[in-house]
């Protein structure tokens, strides 16, 4: 499974600006056992979207969020009855945030938790890694691509020399990781955002090994000797 704890309401908040109709995916799954993102945590962030004057559009809480099929479902549900969607929410770990993109088609999703660890599950196939579980989610300023997965070397303000024709320079078998969040970013019409300079994620997030525990019914993450908290006190 994939560890997350919840964001921090005004950090959501930050990215919802100028987005009035969301839909939140929660996950049946690793986020339901996290307290992060089942049904219960997401009828709470209706709640208090609604609050803040958004109009939540609806909401999904399916078996497993990182099921791309299960997702499409939803998306396509939401488009028969022509319910009017501006961005998705989404309470679940950084690989459910990339099947949503995927699943929406050019739609503007954000991150409504971060990836803290991955435990011990098993799948059968082909996969493909969209997060670094780094605890310390960035990808909202990236489209919902995370440039510590999709870059070599792990850059978060933009591509190295050594890229060419669209390939990484590590791996000429690859796309550079940050041409493909400049195509995202440009088909979300937010170029303008990546001449912001980013701070690099909080490392000390990632310092293993690493634990959640759950105190009177609250998710608590542990990490580098240091604890951290999604409520805003």
């Amino acid at each position: 499974m994939h560890a997350t704890v919840q964001k921090k309401l005004k950090e959501i908040l930050r990215m919802l600006e100028g987005e009035s109709s969301v839909f939140i995916f929660g996950c049946g799954s690793c986020a339901t056992q996290c307290l992060s993102g089942g049904q219960e945590q997401v009828e709470e962030m209706e709640r208090l979207l609604e609050e803040a004057g958004k109009t939540v559009a609806g909401s999904c809480v399916p078996e497993t969020c990182c099921s791309q099929g299960t997702v499409r479902k939803a998306v396509l549900e939401l488009r028969t009855a022509h319910i009017t969607v501006d961005t998705y929410l989404v309470l679940a770990c950084g690989q459910a945030l990339h099947t949503v993109i995927d699943a929406t088609d050019g739609a503007s999703v954000h991150p409504g938790c971060d990836t803290v660890f991955g435990g011990e599950s098993h799948f059968r196939g082909v996969f493909k890694e969209y997060c670094a579980l780094c605890g310390d989610c960035i990808t909202d300023r990236t489209g919902g691509l995370c440039p510590l997965t999709l870059c070599a070397k792990g850059l978060v303000n933009g591509p190295c020399g050594g890229s060419k024709g669209g390939r990484c320079e590590a791996d000429r078998q690859r796309d550079c990781g940050w041409v493909l969040i400049y195509e995202r970013m440009k088909l979300l019409g937010k170029l303008e955002n990546l001449k912001e300079i980013q701070s690099a994620p909080d490392r000390i997030k990632s310092d293993g090994p690493r634990r959640i525990e759950i105190r009177d019914g609250q998710p608590v993450f542990i990490a580098g000797g240091k604890e951290f908290r999604s409520s805003d006190e």
